[in-house]
This record gives structure tokens, sequence and C-alpha cells, in this order.
């Protein structure tokens, strides 16, 4: 594993299945404004090849953003939906030499999802997963690493000892494992509990 803390990366956004992206955005916005906090809140795009309704928090450019998805037609995100409900769906990482960074996971629990086959040939995107495993991982080669700071400097979820694992083997300084059941994000040294926010 030491070869992997070699390779460039980043988070590019924590992605969370919800069931209606403009409600989840002003209760984030409510709670933040609480706190004495601004975050740039995107406005709300429609994807419909992929069934989705979609939400960035964070400033364009920015490394580890939120995302807020609501499936909106047919698709894998209903389905995961449905499936799971409202919570974490996947990871976004960028990297620098794709290759290299699957390779340094061989062993690490990781497979290659069968969708990568494709995608890996068309936008240098690979998707990780495991069957046993509720978060997806997507890596994308980028050409240069962003210099903007964080939105999201901790993500905090409960994960069994392999997950763990599996999380430090990507590299992945933000995601920590929560002790306690929950899910929370520390942005500008605040910590903010994002039960109440999706909704679970």
């Amino acid at each position: 594993m030491s070869q992997q803390k070699n390779v460039a990366r980043y988070v590019n956004h924590f992605a969370f299945l919800v069931n209606d992206v403009i409600q989840v955005s002003q209760r984030l916005r409510g709670l933040l404004e609480e706190k004495g906090l601004s975050v740039e809140i995107g406005p709300k795009e429609i994807f419909q090849s992929e069934g989705t309704a979609e939400i960035y928090v964070g400033s364009n450019g920015q490394t580890s953003r939120l995302l807020f998805i609501e499936p909106v037609g047919p698709g894998p995100y209903e389905s995961a939906f449905k499936k799971r409900g409202s919570g974490l769906h996947h990871i976004a990482l960028d990297v620098l030499d794709l290759e290299t960074f699957l390779f340094n996971l061989k062993g690490s629990g990781w497979y290659l999802h069968l969708h990568s086959v494709q995608s890996i040939k068309s936008t240098r995107t690979a998707w990780l997963a495991r069957p046993d495993t509720p978060v997806l991982i997507e890596v994308q080669e980028i050409e240069a690493m962003s210099q903007k700071k964080p939105l999201i400097n901790e993500l905090k979820i409960s994960m069994s000892d392999k997950l763990e694992s599996m999380m430090n083997a990507l590299g992945v300084d933000q995601v920590k494992r929560n002790r306690q059941q929950g899910l929370s994000i520390e942005i500008q040294g605040q910590r903010i509990q994002l039960e109440s926010i999706l909704g679970v």
C-alpha cells in the first residue's frame, strides 16, 4: 500500500441519494446559516440519461463538494434508492494516473465494476464496488490537481473493519470511521450531522 500513497488524488465529491434535492439543500442551508457558515449551493440540474436531479454544494472547482442526487426516472440511482433509501451513494476521486491508481489497489478488497470496461475508454472513469458494501467509488483521471481548499474536511460514517481497511487502501484521509451510529461532515471546523438533513 505504500505505493498508493504516492499516487496524487483527492476527493472530487461525496454523493448522497435523497428523496428531494431542493428540500435537502434548503435544510442544509438553514443549518449552515445557524452556525454562521455561508456555502454556495448550485442550481438543480436534470440528467434524463441517468434519471436524476442533482444539486452540488460548494463552489465550482472546489474539491470535496457535496452532491445531492434525487432519482426522478428509471436507472441505477432509482434502483439504489429503492433498495437502501437516502444515504451515501458514492465517493468520487480525481487522480492523475488512473491505471497506476487501480493497479495499486490489488488485494485491497475493491472490485472493478463491469460498467468500467466502457467508462474507462469513453471518459477515463472507473467504478469500484464490492457486493456487500453499500458505497461505490468513482475514480476519474484528470490532467491537473485543483489548488482550491476542500469544502468537506472530514466525513464520518459507520463502517465495518473490512470497509475501513478498504477506505484506507484508497488513501482518502477525509473519510473516518464513526464509532457511534450516524453520518456527519465537517465544514470550516463545524460538525454537521446529516441524518436530519437527509431525512434518514
